[in-house]
């Protein structure tokens, strides 16, 4: 009922979705790791904050503040660079995904929303 090309494109994004969204679960342990340094990182500095006292200068706290700044900033850093990249590109099959929902639509009038829907599943769910 709908051309090929439309069904093999809604397999091909739909595939590569399903990819994407196993790599994230898979990294998801991994940011959960990173994560659990943050806040690590987060307690430490709570801890600096209460024994302020113990630097000899204020510069000296000051530094102490920062470099435990720097820390969950890396750590914040590493969990957006495995996630971020993914997550774009999903952005971007929802966009496709969007555009060859359009373009079937344009091209089969006569077809109703949940039938258009439906003969794509047929494919998408093999």
């Amino acid at each position: 009922m709908i051309a090929k090309h439309y069904i093999d494109s809604a397999v091909k994004i739909r595939r590569e979705y399903l990819g994407l969204n196993s790599k994230l679960e898979s990294c998801a342990l991994k940011i959960k790791e990173i994560s659990d340094n943050l806040m690590s990182e987060t307690e430490l500095l709570d801890e600096l904050k209460d024994n302020l006292s113990k630097y000899k200068t204020p510069e000296k706290a000051q530094e102490a503040i920062f470099d435990k700044l720097n820390d969950i900033d890396l750590h914040t850093k590493k969990i957006n660079d495995i996630y971020q990249p993914i997550n774009d590109r999903i952005e971007e099959l929802r966009e496709q995904e969007a555009i060859l929902y359009n373009n079937i639509c344009r091209a089969y009038p006569e077809l109703a929303q949940e039938k258009i829907i439906e003969e794509i599943n047929k494919y998408i769910s093999e």
